[in-house]
């Protein structure tokens, strides 16, 4: 792999969270303002929620859940010990019906 072809690639799939706003304005047809706002709103929301340990599940799509990690003990090749800080992640899973939408778009782009 050629060096940096690995962030094109990422780059040419990326979408912004304003294209994203403008596809549901469109889609949805509600004003940009409105969907820019929620799009906030809902973001703030669902970090905070994951900050108390809550579980989010959006219908269709799937749901975000923190996880952590604790400090674990590790020795490296020296046989030195050394100790991992304890991290706090969030996961995301996919619900099925999103998976097979996914699926199915994925198939026919192939074809």
């Amino acid at each position: 792999m050629a060096f940096g072809t690995r962030n094109q690639e990422r780059s040419a799939k990326l979408i912004t969270t304003s294209k994203l706003i403008n596809k549901i304005a469109v889609r949805s047809q509600i004003p940009r303002d409105t969907v820019r706002h929620v799009l906030g709103v809902l973001s703030f929301e669902i970090v905070d929620q994951l900050s108390e340990g809550m579980i989010i599940s959006l219908a269709n799509l799937g749901e975000f859940r923190p996880v952590y990690h604790p400090s674990r003990n590790l020795t490296n090749s020296k046989g030195e010990k050394k100790a991992t800080t304890p991290t706090h992640r969030i996961q995301f899973r996919a619900y099925p019906q999103a998976k097979k939408v996914m699926l199915a778009k994925t198939n026919a782009s192939s074809k």
